[in-house]
């Protein structure tokens, strides 16, 4: 399997994804994970939730990295940088996301190695 990681900008839009968004986001809740929803995933809470997301998005207060096959939404992260004077240094990875049937093949390692590598490049030093 090839997979193609593709870096959406704190300025573009994650609208024209939000359904696969919300599945993956849905997927990962109901094998488990712990991410702040009860299983089973609701699909109006996930869409609530990736719309704030989409808003903070365009604040640029945030940074979402994706990962594609053939198209399809298989893994996601944020990267979210610290809002205070003294951080601008720091930020956190939040929703680190792969779905169940993508697992075990790399991609959480491969996409932390492309947020290590953003937050380099902006002057972010701790995570």
């Amino acid at each position: 399997m090839r997979f193609k990681a593709i870096q959406f900008t704190q300025s573009k839009s994650i609208a024209h994804i939000q359904l696969q968004l919300i599945e993956l986001l849905g997927a990962c809740i109901n094998e488990g994970a712990s991410l702040g929803f009860y299983a089973p995933a609701n699909a109006h809470s996930l869409m609530q939730y990736w719309q704030q997301i989409e808003h903070e998005l365009r604040q640029h207060k945030l940074t979402i990295f994706t990962v594609f096959h053939e198209q399809a939404l298989i893994a996601s992260a944020q990267l979210v940088p610290c809002r205070k004077q003294n951080g601008k240094h720091r930020a956190e990875i939040e929703k680190l996301l792969v779905h169940p049937e993508a697992q075990r093949q790399g991609l959480a390692t491969k996409l932390m190695e492309a947020v290590k590598q953003f937050a380099l490049t902006h002057h972010i030093k701790l995570l």
